[in-house]
């Protein structure tokens, strides 16, 4: 049975997009000047940043009378709350499932965040295994977490396609556990010379679409 693997976090949800809604609902009621804003955005480093770093930081430069431990609370149980997938997604996953392939979601975080934000998306219903780092003990570029996806999506890595944006984690991880690959490039130029992506594509309607095409 053929294997497509996503990631999830700006692959098959617009983090990005997401991420600037739950700003402005945050700081609308603050006065957060337009620098401050392009501030937030840079601290958040794409998700990067953890988040008790991030509203440490935040509190300190707005100088918010709230403590930390809360906003990071409040942040675990509206921001994946707000996750839908991309437009198309869920339609090329119904597709892929139709024509037989397992589905399964790899993606690195915190277990109950991530949970969350692909219930939220609806894809614990429209794939077969969904595998987080922060419950398997194991992390994208790993070969290990592809390994799991694939047994527990039913399927076997061989010939299995990976779809993801991040080059090292996605591309690369995908690569090194012997998966086909596409990258979304949302707008930027491949960064690697040493290896790259099979495919690309510019949002992830369209990878999923190549991705049938050519199997």
């Amino acid at each position: 049975m053929a294997l497509l693997l996503c990631d999830l976090d700006d692959t098959l949800v617009d983090r990005g997009r997401i991420f600037g809604q739950w700003v402005a609902d945050f700081t609308r009621p603050r006065g957060v000047s337009e620098h401050d804003l392009a501030w937030i955005d840079a601290l958040d480093g794409g998700g990067m940043t953890p988040r008790e770093d991030f509203f440490a930081a935040l509190v300190q430069r707005l100088r918010l009378a709230v403590p930390v431990p809360d906003l990071v609370e409040e942040w675990t149980h509206d921001f994946p709350r707000r996750y839908r997938c991309d437009p198309g997604v869920r339609e090329g996953l119904l597709d892929a499932r139709a024509e037989g392939w397992s589905l399964g979601v790899v993606t690195n975080g915190d277990a109950n965040v991530q949970g969350r934000k692909a219930t939220a998306a609806g894809l614990d219903e429209l794939v077969d295994a969904v595998c987080i780092s922060g419950a398997l003990g194991v992390r994208k570029p790993e070969r290990r977490i592809f390994e799991l996806a694939a047994e527990r999506a039913g399927a076997a890595l061989d010939n299995g396609w990976m779809i993801g944006d991040n080059p090292e984690a996605d591309i690369g991880g995908g690569h090194g556990a012997g998966l086909r690959t596409v990258w979304l490039s949302r707008g930027r130029n491949w960064p690697h010379h040493d290896y790259k992506p099979d495919q690309q594509a510019p949002d992830p309607a369209a990878a999923i679409r190549q991705v049938l095409a050519a199997s």
